[in-house]
């Protein structure tokens, strides 16, 4: 035997609030891409023109030496914002070793080197993080601490996040031979 009452107690309160809720107008639901809303922004949607290059580094010393130069060699000046060097932990610091090369590319105006550094090793995620967080062109990149870019490399980078400021652009990486820094 059922006992009806008690569930015809307990849905009309439901029915109710259902007619209730067709009866109201609909909440207004507004589209929100992946990703969420951009701010509007001055100058949102206009021409990308520098690029900060974060290179995340722990234990790269030569490495890091040789790709700085190359980014700071194979980029315009008026597009180059700044290399920021994230230095995880490395012994000794990156700093200290760049001071000591004859190139001494962390005194050259064109290059733009900026250190940051962890005194511990905190990852690879850590130190993206930490440079993201103090890079200032309109663009980031994150490269590896051992790249040795192609003439021009940020041309394409800068037009395609123009087009979308949401758009993350990968460029492609080729071998690199270790005695010339260089593509093989």
């Amino acid at each position: 035997v059922h006992d009806t009452s008690r569930l015809a107690v307990e849905t009309a309160p439901a029915k109710r609030a259902q007619s209730e809720a067709a009866a109201a107008p609909a909440p207004q639901q507004s589209f929100v891409p992946f990703g969420g809303v951009l701010p509007q922004l001055p100058g949102l949607g206009s021409e990308m023109k520098t690029i900060s290059v974060v290179l995340p580094c722990a234990e790269e010393r030569q490495n890091a030496l040789n790709t700085v130069e190359r980014f700071c060699r194979r980029t315009p000046g008026p597009n180059l914002e700044e290399i920021i060097v994230v230095d995880d932990g490395s012994d000794p610091p990156l700093a200290t070793l760049f001071e000591k090369d004859e190139r001494r590319l962390d005194k050259d105006p064109e290059c733009k080197v900026r250190f940051l550094r962890h005194e511990q090793t905190t990852g690879l995620m850590a130190a993206k993080l930490t440079g993201g967080r103090e890079a200032r062109g309109d663009v980031i990149a994150f490269i590896d601490c051992h790249c040795a870019p192609q003439s021009n490399w940020h041309t394409e980078i800068l037009q395609q996040v123009s087009i979308n400021p949401r758009r993350m652009v990968v460029p492609a990486i080729t071998d690199l031979d270790l005695d010339t820094f260089d593509e093989k």
